[in-house]
């Protein structure tokens, strides 16, 4: 709402974002052309669509499977609508969810049960109101202008961190300072290349030269100091010439200094660790140093976008007979955490009992989890493999029984 044309919002709204203390106007578009913002919308986009999405049954405590036959399970795992694949529809949404705040879809439903998801476009396009009995009400507008209302139980609505319970808050309006700074510097390095005095040197006389003494300096520089093939070549200098190197560079200007800083800024909005985004330079590459920092990032922020996804569709498409059923969603994260060949057999032979450990996994359910069929006898736990015996003693030997035991 503008009350006049006054009002710095106009300028805001039709520049079509927000505008930073720097001057650059900070929107969708805009921000993914900073390499920092692209490459961690991507990345968490895609910790959110490439991990495996099921629809499970709890059949009981202790037992879990997949609701094969459940109408939902083909719109999660096969074709949410019918011009994207799964992972193309929740990539979307999430980034919508992290950089807007909100992600939403509107639910095609048949027989009270959804059969589709469509993703609406611009989060800034949809109008948000409490009612007085605490459910929401939606108001859309379309590419066209036409407002479009619609009810709490028509839409998936992905809602980020929130302080009013209603909108969440993206990171586009968060680090709105950090990415119009950056958006400057990007600018005026750009800038600089382009009207900047970017020479390697100088040379400089008290007096005058002589256009003769000029012309054959400028050819002995051409002919002799100029190119790959004359590099390190000494120069001689006349007329009382001196040699002065770099008049101006990047790093002088702490340039260089003053990206770094802002990408590190904006990859902290995103929950993003630097070596993820190619900065190593306070992070060892050796050891288990940046593995560790893998699972730091997939199990506090990959986990907080997987239970946003995992919740907001149990409460938007799941009916209240399906809760009773039983029947809840499940993003499988583990696809991540699994580590490589060696460490993943290790964790599978200890599961299965190796070493004298309490096996807790069957051989088929490993095998499941390399996508390997199952095998005859393979649901049965397997006893305990190579218990050693403690420290320092010695398997006692048989003794025949005497005739009481007998």
């Amino acid at each position: 709402m503008f009350r006049d044309l006054d009002d710095p919002a106009v300028a805001e709204y039709l520049r079509g974002g927000q505008v930073s203390s720097s001057g650059a106007v900070v929107n969708m578009g805009s921000a993914l052309g900073i390499s920092t913002a692209w490459r961690c919308t991507l990345l968490l986009a895609g910790i959110c669509g490439n991990f495996p999405a099921e629809v499970m049954e709890r059949v009981d405590e202790t037992t879990r499977r997949p609701a094969v036959n459940h109408p939902l399970r083909k719109v999660m795992t096969e074709r949410p609508n019918g011009w994207q694949t799964p992972a193309e529809f929740r990539k979307m949404l999430t980034a919508h969810a992290v950089n807007k705040g909100d992600g939403f879809a509107l639910k095609i439903t048949s027989m009270g049960r959804v059969i589709a998801l469509w993703p609406l476009d611009d989060p800034d396009r949809m109008e948000v109101a409490q009612n007085d009995d605490m459910s929401l009400s939606y108001t859309f507008t379309t590419r066209k202008g036409r407002k479009v209302p619609l009810r709490q139980e028509d839409l998936l609505h992905l809602r980020g961190f929130s302080v009013d319970g209603v909108r969440g808050i993206g990171v586009l309006r968060s680090a709105r300072e950090a990415m119009g700074l950056s958006m400057t510097q990007q600018t005026a390095g750009g800038r600089m290349f382009k009207n900047g005095v970017l020479g390697g040197g100088a040379l400089k006389t008290a007096g005058t030269l002589s256009d003769e003494a000029y012309d054959r300096l400028k050819a002995d520089l051409d002919t002799n100091n100029v190119g790959a093939e004359n590099a390190g070549k000494l120069m001689i200098l006349e007329d009382g010439l001196d040699y002065a190197s770099g008049l101006m560079s990047a790093v002088d200007m702490q340039f260089l200094e003053g990206r770094k800083f802002s990408r590190t800024d904006i990859a902290m909005f995103y929950g993003v660790p630097p070596f993820l985004l190619g900065d190593t330079e306070k992070a060892t590459s050796w050891g288990t140093g940046l593995e560790q920092q893998n699972t730091g990032f997939i199990q506090y922020t990959g986990l907080d976008l997987h239970v946003m996804w995992e919740q907001a569709c149990e409460r938007d498409l799941l009916t209240d007979a399906d809760r009773k059923a039983g029947i809840y969603i499940k993003i499988d994260s583990r696809v991540l955490l699994r580590g490589d060949s060696k460490t993943r057999t290790e964790n599978y032979s200890r599961a299965l009992g190796s070493g004298g450990g309490q096996p807790w996994m069957t051989v088929n359910e490993v095998r499941a989890l390399e996508d390997l069929p199952p095998i005859e006898g393979g649901n049965v736990l397997p006893a305990r493999m190579g218990a050693a015996p403690s420290p320092g003693k010695t398997p006692a030997e048989p003794k025949e029984p005497d005739d009481d035991e007998a």
